[in-house]
This record gives C-alpha cells, sequence and structure tokens, in this order.
C-alpha cells in the first residue's frame, strides 16, 4: 500500500501529462521526503515545463502567420492587378501565382491547427444539405486544378440534411480530397462516398474519401496525424507540408466525430 499506491498515482499523473494537463494530479506525493517524492516534484515541474514550451511554439507559429497574412495578401492583389492576357502566358509569371496560392494555404493551415490545438473554435451547429457542400467543394477543388472536378466522383442518392458546423466539415472534406488527388496517380478519381450507420447516439453518416493511389505504409499509419509530418515527401514535391491529416483529425474531433 505504500509502495504500490504512490506508483499508481505518479502513472495517471504521467497519463494526464500525455494529455497535455500542466498540472497533473498528484495528491500530496510531491511533499514526501523519501525517493517518490522527489520524482513527484520532478513530474510536476516536467510538466510545466512541457506544457510552457508548447504553448510558447503555438503561439509562435500563430503569431508569425498572422503577420505573414498581410504582405502575402498584398503580394496577391499586386499580382491580380498586373495579371494582363500576355503576362498570363508567362512562366514565371505563373509560377509566382501558384507560389503565392501555397503559402496562403500553408499560412491558412497552421492558424486553423493553432485556434483547433487551443479550443478557440466551438462547433457552429446549423442545417446542411450534404449534396450542396459536395458540390461547392467539387467547384472549388476544380478551380485549383482544372481537372481535379471532373475527376471527384460524388454520391449519387438522395442525402438527409444534417446538423453539423459547416465549415469544419467543409475542412476535413477539402483536405482528405486534395490529398488524394495529391497522392494518388496522375490521371486517377477520388471518390467520395457516404453510408448511413446506427450507433450508440443514433443515425449518423458515414463518409468515406478514397483515392486510386499506393496508400501508406503500415509504419507510418500512427505518425500521419503528427504536424508537419509528410510520408513520402521525395516522390511528391508538390505536395502540402504536413498539415492537412492533423488539421482533419483536429476537426473531426470538435464536431464529435472520429
Amino acid at each position: 500500500f505504500w509502495f504500490v499506491r504512490p506508483l499508481k498515482k505518479l502513472r495517471n499523473g504521467m497519463r494526464e501529462i500525455a494529455a497535455g494537463e500542466a498540472y497533473p494530479n498528484l495528491g500530496r506525493l510531491p511533499k514526501r521526503r523519501d525517493e517518490l517524492g522527489e520524482l513527484a516534484r520532478t513530474l510536476r515541474t516536467a510538466a510545466l515545463d512541457l506544457a510552457t514550451s508548447r504553448d510558447a511554439q503555438r503561439r509562435l507559429l500563430s503569431d508569425v502567420s498572422h503577420e505573414l497574412r498581410s504582405p502575402l495578401a498584398r503580394s496577391q492583389i499586386a499580382l491580380d492587378l498586373l495579371g494582363d492576357e500576355s503576362l498570363r502566358q508567362n512562366t514565371h509569371f505563373l509560377q509566382l501565382e501558384r507560389d503565392i496560392y501555397r503559402l496562403g494555404s500553408i499560412i491558412d493551415s497552421i492558424l486553423w491547427l493553432s485556434r483547433l490545438e487551443n479550443g478557440l473554435d466551438d462547433p457552429i451547429r446549423e442545417s446542411v444539405k450534404p449534396a450542396e457542400l459536395f458540390k461547392e467543394i467539387q467547384s472549388d477543388v476544380g478551380y485549383a486544378q482544372a481537372d481535379w472536378g471532373a475527376r471527384l466522383v460524388l454520391p449519387t442518392g438522395k442525402l438527409p440534411t444534417i446538423e453539423t458546423d459547416p465549415v469544419l466539415l467543409r475542412l476535413v472534406l477539402e483536405n482528405l480530397i486534395r490529398n488524394g488527388f495529391q497522392y494518388g496517380p496522375e490521371q486517377g478519381a477520388v471518390h467520395l462516398t457516404v453510408e448511413h450507420i446506427k450507433g450508440e447516439h443514433g443515425k449518423s453518416l458515414k463518409m468515406t474519401v478514397r483515392d486510386e493511389g499506393d496508400g501508406v505504409d503500415e509504419s507510418k499509419l500512427e505518425q500521419l496525424f503528427k504536424p508537419f509530418f509528410r510520408g513520402d515527401p521525395s516522390r511528391h514535391h508538390g505536395a502540402g507540408v504536413g498539415l492537412g491529416l492533423a488539421l482533419c483529425q483536429r476537426a473531426t474531433r470538435v464536431l464529435d466525430g472520429t
């Protein structure tokens, strides 16, 4: 009792720290005068240091992203004003346009990730018609890459209206669809399917985004949701920076999904 109970307390404290807690519940352990007390005090200090470092990193990412947004927006406006018909045939102009768009996407992803990780975005529940949302996404990805819209296969059956946050749901689906095109074969299709399922909390919709790529090595699956991790960056120079799936996972949690 004297030895095992403190160990269980330390174990639970470690689990709290792993979940992001800065002040784990260690009870009276830090007041003990033996080695277990010393371990508890070290653990308490380490938890606070980790939380401080994590918060500083998030703030830095968020602040830098905010600062980058203004000059990037001005660059986009300047480019639009310069963009007459002759320039739009210029390879360097088109490359510059693509790079500005890509930078904007990266900055938006970092800001979204920061907001979701810090609990700044509570879901706004409203009536959403999935078929209309899917069509909007199809139009947008088609604008980013002309043939993507044509290669996105949407469900054809009648879908019910759902109560959810349309912005976060769109964020999840659009990231998955873009991933499917970026990492799939050059002319491959991306299929979005929907099925009705019954769970513990009643009926819900299961949405599946399936591409025709080779898939990911099983040893890397657990790492895919870590920010800035990329499965195989050497093969896909035009792909993102490893934020898409991290965003999808966190946004899905906010929506009470999996």
